[in-house]
C-alpha cells in the first residue's frame, strides 16, 4: 500500500529542506539568476524586466489615486484608500528588496546548507528533523494563507460583477477607468496582475526571512547540544570538538549578519506600515458610518495579516538574539575544569565571542518589545484620528 512520505521523513537530513521558496520566487522571475537552465534564466530575466515596469506603474497609479482623493474630499472619508493602498506599497518595496538582496539571501541559504551537511551525529538527527518539519509547516501555511488572501481580493470584483452587475475595482488607482464594461475589464486586468505580483511577494519575502530564521534556530540548537555534551579530557578528540563548535558558531554569526543586512529595511518599513494600516483600519471599523460587510472583511483580513507578520518578525528576531546570547551559559556548563590549558583558552574565546549581541532591525532593535511599542504607537495615532473626527463634526 502506497503511503505519503513527508519531506522531513527523507533518508538524509541534508535532503529534508531543499529551499522550495526559490521556485515560488521564480514564478515571476524575481530570482531569474537561480533558474536551472540558461534558456530559462534568459526568459525569466526578460519576464522580470517587463513585470517590474508594470509594478512601478501600478505603484504610482495607487499613489496618485490617494493624492487625488485627499485633494478632492474629506480626509476622514478617504482613509480606506490609504488602507487599501498599503499592501500594494509594501509589496512593491519587498519586490525591490527581494531582487536587490538576492545574493545575500542565497549566500545565507548556501551557508545553512553547509552546516546541515556537516551534521553527522546520530543523536542530533531527531532534533534536526523536528526543526525542519516546523520549517516546512510554517512555509506551507504562509504560502497557502497568502495565496488565499490574494485570490479573495481577485475574486471579489468578479463576483460582484457576476451577481450584482456592478463595476467595482480591487483597489483605487488613477485613472478610474470603469465607466464601461470594456474599461472595467482592462482596469481589472491591470490591477489583478499587480495584486498577484505584489501580494505574492508580500508574503514570499516574509516566508524567506522566517525559513532562514528557523534554520538558524536549528543550528543554534545543534550547537547548544554539542556544548552540553562536550567532554574535555586533554585529548586531541576534545580539541577537535571545541574547534568544530567555534567554527560552527562563526558560521551561525555570519548567517545572522547576512540575514540582518538583507532584512533591516523591510522590517523597519513593516513597522511603519503596520502603525499606519492598523490605525486607519481600526478607525474605519469602529467609527466610520458608511461601511459595508465587504469593507469589514477586507479591513479585518489585512489587519490580521499585518499584525501576525510583524509579530513573527519580532518573535524570530527576539528568539535568535536570546539564543545567541545564552550560548556562553552552555559553554560554561561544560566540564571545563578537566580540560587542558589550551582547551580552556579555546572555550574562553568561544564564550567571549558568544557575548557579542546579535541585534536585528538596523537602526531600531527588533524584538518582542518592538511589537508592543508598535501597538502603543498605533493606539496613540488612533486617539489622534478620533480627536480630529470630533473636531470636524463640531
Amino acid at each position: 500500500m502506497y503511503s505519503i512520505k513527508w519531506p522531513w521523513e527523507r533518508e538524509k537530513i541534508s535532503q529534508i529542506w531543499d529551499w522550495p521558496i526559490i521556485f515560488w520566487l521564480n514564478i515571476f522571475g524575481w530570482w531569474a539568476e537561480e533558474a536551472p537552465s540558461p534558456l530559462l534564466r534568459r526568459w525569466l530575466w526578460r519576464l522580470r524586466s517587463i513585470l517590474l515596469v508594470d509594478v512601478f506603474l501600478y505603484f504610482w497609479a495607487m499613489i496618485i489615486a490617494v493624492i487625488v482623493k485627499f485633494s478632492e474630499g474629506d480626509i476622514m472619508a478617504n482613509l480606506f484608500s490609504v488602507f487599501a493602498a498599503g499592501p500594494g506599497v509594501v509589496g512593491t518595496y519587498k519586490i525591490v528588496q527581494i531582487i536587490r538582496h538576492r545574493g545575500i539571501l542565497k549566500e545565507t541559504m548556501d551557508l545553512l546548507d553547509v552546516m546541515v551537511q556537516e551534521t553527522d551525529e546520530k543523536d542530533i538527527e531527531p532534533l534536526v528533523r523536528r526543526r525542519l518539519r516546523r520549517c516546512w509547516i510554517m512555509f506551507s501555511s504562509f504560502l497557502v494563507f497568502g495565496t488565499c488572501i490574494s485570490l479573495h481580493w481577485l475574486s471579489r470584483p468578479l463576483l460582484i460583477a457576476l451577481f450584482h452587475q456592478e463595476k467595482t475595482r480591487i483597489v483605487d488607482t488613477w485613472p478610474v477607468f470603469v465607466d464601461t464594461w470594456t474599461q472595467w475589464f482592462f482596469s481589472y486586468l491591470f490591477q489583478g496582475s499587480n495584486v498577484c505580483l505584489c501580494g505574492h511577494t508580500f508574503y514570499i519575502f516574509d516566508n524567506v526571512f522566517f525559513c532562514l530564521a528557523e534554520n538558524i534556530l536549528c543550528q543554534l540548537e545543534i550547537l547548544k547540544y554539542r556544548l552540553t555534551h562536550l567532554k574535555l579530557d586533554h585529548s586531541n578528540i576534545s580539541d577537535a570538538v571545541i574547534d568544530k563548535c567555534i567554527r560552527h558558531h562563526c558560521q551561525i554569526l555570519k548567517a545572522c549578519d547576512l540575514l540582518k543586512d538583507a532584512s533591516k529595511g523591510v522590517i523597519l518599513f513593516q513597522c511603519i506600515n503596520t502603525v499606519i494600516m492598523l490605525c486607519t483600519g481600526i478607525f474605519q471599523l469602529l467609527l466610520m458610518d458608511a461601511i459595508n460587510m465587504n469593507v469589514v472583511l477586507n479591513l479585518g483580513e489585512i489587519t490580521l495579516v499585518i499584525v501576525c507578520i510583524l509579530f513573527s518578525y519580532c518573535w524570530y528576531s527576539n528568539e535568535i538574539t536570546y539564543q545567541c546570547a545564552n550560548l556562553y551559559k552552555s559553554g560554561y556548563m561544560t566540564d571545563w575544569i578537566k580540560g587542558s590549558v589550551r582547551q580552556k583558552r579555546k572555550l574562553h574565546i568561544f564564550m567571549t565571542m558568544s557575548m557579542r549581541p546579535v541585534i536585528f532591525g538596523g537602526i531600531v532593535q527588533i524584538d518582542l518589545n518592538t511589537f508592543i511599542n508598535v501597538l502603543k504607537t498605533t493606539f496613540t495615532y488612533y486617539n489622534f484620528l478620533v480627536a480630529a473626527k470630533e473636531t470636524n463634526e463640531h
